[in-house]
């Protein structure tokens, strides 16, 4: 096989040598830090930083094995039936697993990949990268799938499947992206497991109902406790977690086969098949907080406002008040300032009391990762929040 056809990996994935991929965008201080952690040397680790990090002071690592990567990919390649004649367009930072598993993938199945990880992201750029090179897979975020519907242009035609990650994707993008001819296929993953969990199959785009996610025949999955938090289990599992704050780097091994996620979630499995379980994300732990005594989950209140404001960049916070437990209290950017009287009175029309949004605020923008997720750690400390 022709391994050049690939292009220029960032790893080497037939070598022991380990590698640290970090976000040169880092804050200069944090990054010196890193560099300079005393990190295990373990051969063949990649060490990849969480894209839930949410302190401008501190970041997590994870120490992923060259191995695991590769079985998550081949896992991968099989359920998206990756073939010769694919070529993957590469948006995604390499430094983060959903941009650096793109070429563990390529590089087991010979695909040529259209690397634009390093130039700007447009819509209008994404079509004119993959009409030139006849791109039939991408994984994208769904802030990039956002701009794609706002341009209203049909999907280009040689596309075949798209898989979302990185956050949640909500029903109603789905099916504006879907009438437009975008074949997505959401996912749930995690960079603990080098990639996917769950994602949905080539057969939903038969349909136009928000798919199922299947899990992926690499993993293995439970629920545990009364609150149904996930646990997996997979030889691409993390083998070592480094936290590197202001005070130095603290060091956990992985201990025993399962591992216990901050992910809630429901399963349901295939009765004439029990190998095939199907998995709906339930939020993670943080999301649910108590307000005046109710159980109150703050993922379902940022669905329900993005329907109402379709277009607003906001962040739902709950924040801590001393009477009541938390208080729900909104963020939203500048331009949304003249609309957001109307978003509010009509959110709260449609919860409960408690959930109502008690607080506005109002940022030049959000800080967010470079998969566009808010940093709720950052955004809580920049406006004095607790």
């Amino acid at each position: 096989m022709d391994r050049a056809k690939v292009g220029h990996s960032p790893v080497d994935w037939t070598s022991g040598e380990s590698h640290v991929l970090i976000n040169p965008r880092l804050p200069a201080e944090l990054k010196a830090r890193v560099q300079n952690a005393n990190l295990p040397q373990v051969a063949g680790t990649i060490w990849l930083g969480s894209s839930g990090t949410t302190s401008a002071g501190s970041i997590t690592l994870y120490g992923l094995t060259k191995t695991g990567f590769l079985i998550a990919a081949e896992s991968v390649n099989r359920h998206l039936d990756v073939g010769p004649n694919d070529v993957w367009l590469l948006t995604l930072p390499t430094f983060h697993v959903g941009g650096l598993s793109i070429w563990a993938r390529a590089y087991l199945g010979g695909q040529r990949i259209v690397d634009r990880s390093l130039e700007g992201w447009s819509p209008e750029r994404f079509h004119s990268w993959v009409d030139e090179a006849g791109v039939t897979l991408a994984s994208l975020v769904p802030t990039q799938v956002f701009d794609l519907v706002k341009l209203e242009r049909p999907a280009p035609r040689s596309l075949r499947a798209i898989v979302i990650g990185g956050a949640a994707l909500s029903e109603e993008l789905y099916l504006k992206a879907r009438e437009l001819g975008y074949p997505l296929l959401p996912s749930f993953g995690a960079t603990e497991a080098c990639s996917q969990i769950a994602t949905a199959e080539l057969r939903s785009l038969e349909g136009d109902a928000y798919p199922e996610l299947h899990v992926l025949s690499h993993i293995e999955v439970k629920l545990i406790d009364d609150e149904d938090r996930l646990a997996i289990r997979s030889p691409a599992l993390f083998i070592i977690r480094a936290d590197v704050t202001m005070s130095g780097v603290s060091v956990l091994w992985r201990a025993g086969e399962w591992y216990v996620t901050k992910d809630l979630a429901e399963l349901s499995f295939d009765e004439t098949n029990p190998g095939r379980v199907w998995l709906t994300p339930r939020g993670r732990v943080g999301d649910f907080v108590k307000v005046s005594g109710e159980m109150i989950n703050v993922l379902e209140l940022t669905q329900l406002f993005q329907k109402i404001s379709s277009s607003a960049d906001f962040a739902i916070l709950p924040v801590t008040d001393s009477r009541r437990g938390h208080e729900i209290t909104l963020v939203l950017t500048l331009p949304d300032y003249t609309r957001a009287e109307h978003w509010l009175r009509e959110f709260n029309s449609q919860v409960v009391p408690v959930a109502r949004i008690s607080t506005a605020y109002f940022v030049h923008e959000l800080p967010k990762s470079e998969l566009k997720k808010i940093l709720v750690g950052e955004l809580k400390q920049k406006l004095g929040l607790s």
